[in-house]
């Protein structure tokens, strides 16, 4: 394993496997999206962080798809409330009907009042965004872009 040397103005604070600093910097994402629409966005995210291809599009996911065994709305709140406390941004990925979404509006208010960064990835300019996205210093990407959306995440 690896090993590199952190120094801060000559001083030394400690030695930290490669690995280690990789999981460091890497950003915890939670994806707002309107899972009938914007699914395979979310998809092609995931997959674009798991190509060493892409270098230095690394974040976590640490979003909502997983199965809250619950169908009590108050628990999955709950539990949703959590992930997006974790995260470093909140990702909305805007689609045709996605500003209808009441849970993506949910997402980025629970985002705003942890005071969570967001970034609105809007397929084209002219889709209507959520209502909760409009004067809250909203980080906007226009078009479904690579550079564009890692530019984004790494300006956060």
């Amino acid at each position: 394993m690896s090993k590199v040397l952190l120094a801060i103005g000559g001083a030394a604070i400690g030695l930290l496997s490669a690995p280690y600093l990789k999981k460091l910097f890497r950003k915890n994402v939670f994806v707002s999206y309107r899972y009938s629409g914007e699914r395979a966005m979310r998809r092609l995210l995931k997959a674009w962080a798991k190509n060493t291809n892409f270098k230095k599009f690394d974040f976590s996911d640490c979003s909502a798809d997983i199965s809250i065994p619950s169908d009590d709305e108050d628990v999955i709140r709950n539990e949703i409330s959590k992930r997006i406390q974790r995260s470093d941004v909140l990702l909305v990925l805007i689609g045709a009907d996605t500003h209808k979404g009441d849970w993506v509006n949910w997402e980025i208010a629970t985002a705003k009042s942890f005071g969570i960064p967001i970034i609105a990835v809007k397929r084209h300019p002219s889709l209507k965004s959520p209502s909760e996205l409009l004067s809250c210093g909203t980080n906007w990407v226009y078009g479904f872009k690579f550079d564009s959306i890692r530019s984004a995440l790494k300006k956060i």
